[in-house]
Formats: C-alpha cells, structure tokens, sequence
C-alpha cells in the first residue's frame, strides 16, 4: 500500500522580516554622529614633528603667525595626544552599537568513561562487568536581544554624545593652543623689537662716545662727562645682552608650542609681524561677541553634550526595572557509546523580569538623576566661565588699543625731542644731563610702544580664542 505524503503547512515570514526590519532601524539610528555645534574648519591630523636641529630644520624661513599655529596643531604632543581620544570615544561608541548584533556560540566536547563492575556485591544478571563509553557533542547556540528596556538604545545615544564631546574637547584644546602659540608668538616679536631698540641705542651711545672722545682730547669738555658718556654705552651692553637673553627665551617657548623636538627655533628663521592693525576702539559692541561665544565655543558644546549624556544614563537607569526578552536558538549533534547519533535543535524566546530586590536598582537611578544635576550645573558653570572670559578680554582688548595710540603719539614727540636736544647739545646750548635724560626717554618710548603694540595683538588672539574665532 502506498502512502501519500501530506503537504506541508506554510509558514509565515512576516514576523521575521517585522523583526529584522525593526532591528535594522533600531541599529541605523545610532550609527551616525550628531554635527557639531556651529560651521567649524577641520582640525588638522597629527604629522611628523618638525626637527629644527642643525641639518634638519624643515620649518620656513620666514615664519608668519598661521603658520606657526598650523605646525602647532599638527605636531604638538599633548594635542596630538587628543586625536586618539577622539578615535578611542569613537570605537567606544561601535562597540556600544554591537549589542543590536546576535550572538553565536560554538562548543565541542569528547570524552571517555570507564566503568568496572567486577566488584559489586549480588550484581543484577545483566550487568556488565566492564564498560567503556567513549562520547562527541558538538553543540551551536544563538541568541539576539529584543528588549531590554532600552537600556542598549540609550546606552548607544550616551556613546555616541561622548564620542562627540570628546571631539569638542579636542577642538577646545585646539583654540586653547593657537591662543598660546598667538601669545607667545607676540612675546618673541616683542623680545625681536626690544633687541632692535637696544641695538639703536648702543649704536647712538658709540656714536656720542666717539664725539665726546675728540671734544674731551680737545678740551671742550670735562672728564666727568666724557665718563658718562662710557657709562651709558655700558649701560645700553647690558640691555643689548638682556634683550638677546629674552629673544632666546620667547623663541624656545614658542618652539616648545610648535612641538619642535630641539626645542628652539633655528637663528635663520625670522618672524613675519602681523598685519598692521589700526589701534582703534571696536566698533562692534560687547553683546555681539557674547552671543558668538554662545554659538561657537566648544567647551559649552561639550558640556551641552554632556548634560544630555547624563540624561541619556538616567533613562538606561530606569530601563534596569523592565523585562529583558532574547530571541535564541540552539542545535547539536551527540554521538553516543550506545550506538548511532541524535541531533537536536531548538528555538524559542527567553522573558527574564527581575522583580526584586529593587533596592540597588533604585539607589543607581538615584545617583544618576544626580549625576544629570551635576551635569546641569556643570553647564552652567562653563558658560558662566565664557561669557566672562569674553567680557574681560573685550575690556583688555579696547584698553590696550587705547593705550597703543597713546604709546605711538608719544614716540613719534619723543624721537622728535631727541633730535633737537642733540643738535642742541652739539652746538653748545644744553647739558649732557639734557642729552641723557632724551636718550633715556626715546628708549623708554620705544620700549613702551613695542610692549604695547604686543599686549594689543595678545589682547586681540584672546578675544578672538575666547568667542571661539579664527585667526
């Protein structure tokens, strides 16, 4: 008699594809970091740190202020240092995104057991006095999360913001370091026009004493002023020394910045100042530069990412009282001493809800919420630290522009006065104490106005790093 097979019942794979499109989008949303706060340029990545010993120097020549926060940002140890936080907050944040992925585990286990029943006492007829089973099992299981309170989305959500601050704690340190390379590169111009004021001034006391030297051989003057004479040009070797002491000083700082390994900048390289800035009062008001700080500077981006961080974990916290719900599936293949080989395979969901104790649970939500407090208050707190930050700097910035016109209106009177004061004293009409007390005061001047000039182009790289601006 032959049998007809029944046909098989159909089953439906809308609930499969329900779920996989469903785990699909889950996974897409994560996988995208947010856009950072405001249009900001590129960082630059970390290059090959510039060797400025003898032989090897590869920076320019003529080195202008771009240039020098450009080697900065590419070979400077502690910001390059923050390229791979970045990179490390962004595999952390995959790794987050790896919980949506299922999980298979494969085992394999073979073994032997020897049994002797040669000493039982009364053993049953048919027991065997000796035995040997000898066993293979090799097993697969599978398993893929389905709810978990969403405490895996939020935990993906938290990553993905740490990932982000970290990246605005790295365009932070960028602004803080072309802030530093800026000042110290006005201090190193500063510390070039002091060598040029003292190189002027010791070339006028050369010139006075060789003068004074012929008049007093002739008798037109006393020993006490041909001696002072000899005084102030010891006195303008000391600042010519002074002054090439702090040159050096400014330019190891400033190669310090740049990340030069030698530590200094080579002699041949020369410092471009920077364009000629009219010494002005801004005509842009304070409110301007307060509202550009709010939009641009990165450490409030970051601490705004941070607060919704810190809530992101408050809402995984209260994910920890839901069930969890795993989809798994399982199979093996067992060869037993009996004879022949079974197979098994299974599938089916898991529902695992811890109802107690809840104590720990609550006392987790509960340092969470005031963790997003701390967050909160921490936000506040920086803003607070920039707004202030950009109302010192505007009132810095408009003193010192104050001062600098002040400073140049008076050299140029000054440089004026020591002319006629010398035209004076070489035709007889004015003392020597008339000479030095000029002299004295156009070094001064020009010392002043050098000093000014810098404290002016720092006060405007501080107002510029503190709106988060460029240069």
């Amino acid at each position: 008699m032959a049998f007809r097979r029944l046909p098989r019942k159909r089953r439906s794979v809308f609930p499969l594809l329900v779920l996989v499109g469903w785990w699909w989008i889950a996974a897409a949303g994560c996988t995208a970091l947010p856009p950072f706060a405001g249009e900001t340029p590129p960082l630059p990545a970390p290059g090959e740190i510039p060797d400025t010993r003898e032989g090897g120097s590869r920076l320019p020549p003529l080195l202008s202020l771009d240039d020098a926060c450009r080697i900065a940002g590419e070979n400077n140890p502690d910001f390059n240092a923050l390229f791979h936080s970045v990179a490390a907050a962004e595999a952390r944040y995959r790794q987050a995104l790896g919980a949506y992925l299922p999980e298979l585990h494969v085992g394999f286990a073979a073994g032997q057991n020897l049994v002797d029943r040669g000493n039982l006492v009364n053993p049953q007829p048919a027991t065997i006095p000796f035995a040997s089973n000898f066993d293979t099992d090799l097993t697969a299981q599978a398993g893929l999360l389905l709810f978990d309170g969403l405490r895996r989305e939020f935990g993906a959500l938290a990553a993905r913001g740490e990932a982000a601050a970290t990246a605005e704690d790295r365009r932070d340190a960028f602004r803080k370091l072309r802030r530093s390379v800026a000042c110290a590169f006005c201090d190193a111009l500063l510390a070039d026009a002091l060598l040029a004021v003292a190189d002027a001034d010791v070339e006028f006391q050369r010139s006075c004493l060789e003068q004074a030297k012929v008049r007093y051989r002739n008798g037109f003057i006393a020993e006490r002023d041909y001696l002072g004479f000899r005084i102030d040009l010891n006195r303008a070797l000391v600042r010519l020394v002074s002054a090439r002491s702090r040159r050096e000083v400014t330019r190891c700082a400033l190669a310090a910045l740049m990340g030069c390994r030698s530590g200094a900048l080579p002699p041949e390289t020369r410092l471009l100042p920077p364009p000629g800035t009219p010494a002005e009062r801004s005509a842009v008001p304070i409110d301007f530069y307060l509202e550009l700080a709010l939009l641009r500077r990165p450490d409030l981006a970051a601490a705004r990412l941070r607060r919704r961080i810190a809530r992101y974990r408050e809402f995984q916290g209260i994910g920890a009282f839901a069930p969890v719900v795993n989809l798994v599936a399982g199979g093996g293949s067992y060869l037993r001493a009996q004879g022949g080989r079974e197979y098994v395979l299974g599938y089916g969901l898991i529902a695992d809800w811890q109802l107690l104790p809840l104590w720990t649970r609550w006392q987790r939500l509960r340092e969470l919420r005031e963790e997003r407090s701390i967050a909160r208050l921490r936000a506040v707190a920086v803003e607070i630290a920039a707004l202030s930050e950009v109302e010192s700097a505007y009132s810095v910035r408009e003193s010192a522009a104050e001062a600098l016109g002040f400073y140049r209106e008076s050299l140029a009177w000054v440089r004026r006065q020591r002319e006629l004061v010398a035209v004076e004293y070489w035709s007889g009409d004015v003392t020597i104490t008339r000479l030095r007390g000029a002299q004295n005061d156009l070094v001064g001047a020009e010392s002043g106005c050098a000093a000014a000039l810098a404290e002016f182009c720092k006060a405007e790289a501080r107002l510029l790093a503190a709106v988060g601006g460029e240069w």
